[in-house]
């Protein structure tokens, strides 16, 4: 898995009523900086670029494993002290093995 940078940009800049449209894909946050800096402006003022994160797979086994991994985190969330060490799911120690 790889972290990537998209900007997109409002297609509409007279009124920013337009959809928006991907402008690039970035390795980093600076280089999509610098792509939104030079994205159109909105009545020639104004932001009108959105910069997000997102999550490269490598293939879908790597998509799978984090699905997987996101659905167990939020059960073993929802176990009190004592339920997570009825299942097993404590060492000795007290710390968790999740």
């Amino acid at each position: 898995m790889k972290t990537v940078y998209t900007v997109w940009f409002n297609s509409d800049t007279t009124e920013g009523r337009g959809p928006m449209v991907l402008k690039g894909i970035a390795a980093t946050s600076e280089v999509a900086g610098a792509l939104a800096a030079d994205c159109p402006k909105i009545m020639g003022v104004g932001a009108n670029a959105d910069i997000r994160r997102e999550t490269l797979f490598e293939s879908v086994a790597d998509y799978q494993a984090g699905q997987r991994k996101a659905i167990v985190t939020l059960a073993l969330s929802k176990l009190t002290k004592e339920e997570r060490e009825a299942l097993g799911l404590t060492s000795p120690d007290g710390k968790s093995l999740w």
